[in-house]
């Protein structure tokens, strides 16, 4: 069981960065557009953060691989080897995340068409999309590298991985919250709509607005 899951997380990582050159290349040569514009649309500290998750996607990904393969390297010495969480069930809780945030990420591709980037484009603005599994969730993508990050460390239970997942998910919600106020000056009503209908992360909103849907009625005669 546990070799088991130990396999499929590793092959759900490398597929996740297989899918992920695949279609920055893809979009590359069909549309001619850079994916990657990570620092383009923001200044300061900001931009900062957004450069330094090159380095740090780097880093755990090569101490992903070296953990799923049960290699004896570490990346970061004691820190990596040291043990924080280790019960039956993290091990194939791990693998289950790993797998969903590979089908989620493959469906996230696939509704963003050519949309998707590596950061905001305030340049090539591609349509807003609403529908398919952006109808569930505003930041699938971000949703996924989340579920993956988490599903590594518990797949493992290593203090390195913990310390990655905290950290990129911080960083990745500053990047969300920068990326809305991108969103919400480009398409203007339209996202503002759409965030009133889908949560940040996962979920739907069936409450209606109350006065917009008066106003949309006309005045009761």
């Amino acid at each position: 069981m546990a070799k088991g899951a130990d396999i499929l997380r590793l092959v759900c990582l490398i597929a996740y960065l297989a899918v992920f050159a695949l279609r920055s290349l893809t979009l590359r040569l069909s549309s001619g557009v850079n994916p990657f514009k990570l620092g383009s649309g923001t200044r300061g500290w900001r931009k900062g953060m957004e450069l330094l998750f090159v380095p740090f996607f780097l880093a755990w990904v090569v101490e992903a691989l070296l953990v799923a393969a049960l290699s004896p390297l570490r990346l970061f010495g004691p820190v990596s080897r040291l043990i924080v969480l280790d019960e039956p069930w993290t091990r194939p809780a791990g693998a289950v995340l790993a797998v969903v945030a590979l089908a989620l990420f493959v469906g996230a591709l696939a509704s963003f068409g050519d949309s998707w980037r590596v950061g905001i484009d305030d340049r090539e603005r591609g349509e807003l999309r609403t529908g398919g599994f952006f109808a569930f969730s505003r930041n699938p993508v971000f949703l996924s590298l989340d579920l993956l990050f988490a599903g590594t460390f518990l797949a493992d239970g290593r203090l390195s991985l913990l310390i990655f997942a905290i950290i990129a998910g911080a960083g990745m919600h500053a990047q969300i919250l920068e990326e809305e106020r991108s969103l919400e000056a480009s398409y203007g009503r339209a996202y503002l709509d759409y965030k009133k209908k889908t949560n940040r992360y996962l979920g739907r909103r069936m409450t209606a607005d109350p006065k917009r849907k008066e106003a949309d009625l006309g005045p009761i005669r």
